[in-house]
C-alpha cells in the first residue's frame, strides 16, 4: 500500500519545477487531499493564485460484483477531515486560492482554456482516470506552461501509460515526477 502521507521526492520535484521557476504565477493542483503541497506551493512568493480541486469523496469502481474504494480516502469520515485540513491551508492564503470540490472532469470545465501556468496532476491515478485527466486538464495550460504530475513509474503503471501514449519522449523526469511544456 503507497504512503498517501509521505511524498518528499515528489515535493523536492515540485520545489525544482514550480518553486524554481519564477515565471509561474498561477496554476491547479488537480488532487488535493489535505492541501499539504498546496501549502508548499501557495508559499513560494512567485505564487499569485492556485485552484484545489477535490472532491473530497470516496471513489468506488465496480468490476463485476466486486467494489474497489480508490485513493486515500478509504471512508467518507477521512475525505472530510482531509477536507477540514485544506480548509486551514486555503484560510492562511485566502487572495491566492480557489477551492473546486467537484470531480477533476467537471471542475476542468470550470477553468479558462490557456489561463494557468501550470497544471499539476495528483488524482486518482487508474490508467482511465489518468487518461481522462491529462485530456480534460491539457487545454488549460498557457503555450510554454508546465504539465506534470506525480507517481510516474512502475508501482502506478496506468499513470506511465496515459502519459507516455499522449507525449512520448516529450515526457521528462524528475524523481516520481512526469512533466512536459506545453
Amino acid at each position: 500500500m503507497a504512503n498517501w502521507e509521505a511524498l518528499p521526492e515528489w515535493y523536492h520535484a515540485v520545489d525544482l519545477l514550480v518553486g524554481g521557476n519564477p515565471d509561474l504565477h498561477c496554476g491547479v493542483e488537480v488532487g488535493v487531499w489535505k492541501g499539504t503541497l498546496s501549502a508548499r506551493i501557495l508559499a513560494y512568493p512567485h505564487i499569485r493564485h492556485l485552484y484545489l480541486v477535490d472532491s473530497w469523496q470516496v471513489h468506488y469502481k465496480l468490476n463485476g460484483e466486486k467494489v474497489t474504494v480508490f485513493g486515500p480516502g478509504y471512508t467518507q469520515q477521512l475525505c472530510d477531515e482531509a477536507r477540514r485540513a485544506t480548509r486551514k491551508v486555503v484560510e492562511a492564503f485566502p487572495t491566492k486560492t480557489d477551492v473546486i470540490r467537484l470531480p477533476s472532469l467537471e471542475a476542468a470545465r470550470e477553468v479558462e482554456d490557456y489561463s494557468q501556468d501550470f497544471v499539476l496532476i495528483d488524482a486518482c491515478h487508474e490508467y482511465e482516470s489518468v487518461a481522462d485527466d491529462l485530456d480534460a486538464w491539457v487545454s488549460k495550460v498557457r503555450r510554454g506552461g508546465l504539465f506534470m504530475g506525480d507517481d510516474f513509474g512502475p508501482d502506478f503503471p496506468g499513470v506511465e501509460r496515459a502519459v507516455r501514449e499522449r507525449y512520448g519522449t516529450k515526457v521528462d523526469r524528475v524523481g516520481p515526477a512526469w512533466f512536459v511544456r506545453v
